[in-house]
């Protein structure tokens, strides 16, 4: 089966934040940081169920190495992301965005 990935406005938001303080820290260390969520998303994409369910039917990976987790569920064929966020932040964080 062939899923859809779909990466909510407020996901893309965590991301473009997440570059923007890492290429602050170091220049490239952005491009890197986008290079290891890209490759997260082709796995994500590709093994939709290979990460547990972390909460109801949600789902969560780490872009290794660094220290951010794509916050995902899968419904029908499409995988839905709908964060991007560091590991530390509380789940409140985002919670409120489920559908």
């Amino acid at each position: 089966m062939s899923f859809r990935l779909v990466v909510r406005h407020l996901a893309e938001a965590d991301i473009a934040e997440a570059f923007d303080w890492y290429e602050s820290q170091q220049e490239g260390l952005g491009n890197r940081f986008l290079e290891a969520v890209d490759d997260l998303f082709e796995t994500i994409e590709q093994q939709p169920f290979i990460y547990s369910i972390r909460y109801r039917d949600i789902r969560w990976a780490f872009a290794v190495p660094f220290p951010y987790k794509a916050i995902y569920y899968v419904e029908q064929e499409s995988i839905v992301v709908i964060g991007v966020i560091h590991g530390s932040r509380h789940s409140r964080i985002w919670k409120h965005r489920l559908r």
